[in-house]
């Protein structure tokens, strides 16, 4: 996003965007949203806001395998996506 003060000045779009519950906000100027967020284990969707309730409900994105554990699951991605759901 270019800043209306200052046309030649790009702002950082982490610096308008919260990831919910806890995610980390990445900036990503090559892809289309601009940023991508982390969500932590148990939680996908764009800004973090979706609860993953186990492998039933298919969290891991892009082909990522699902593994159910104790503390809850775990996605393991395929080149080149990583994350906590293969985002």
């Amino acid at each position: 996003m270019v800043s209306l003060q200052n046309p030649s000045v790009n702002l950082a779009k982490c610096d308008q965007i919260t990831c919910e519950n806890e995610g980390r906000c990445i900036d990503r100027p090559d892809t289309n949203k601009g940023f991508q967020c982390e969500c932590k284990i148990s939680f996908f969707g764009t800004l973090c806001e979706k609860v993953a309730s186990g492998c039933g409900s298919n969290p891991c994105q892009n082909g990522g395998d699902c593994v159910q554990e104790a503390a809850g699951i775990e996605c393991v991605c395929h080149r080149p996506y990583h994350g906590s759901f293969c985002e």
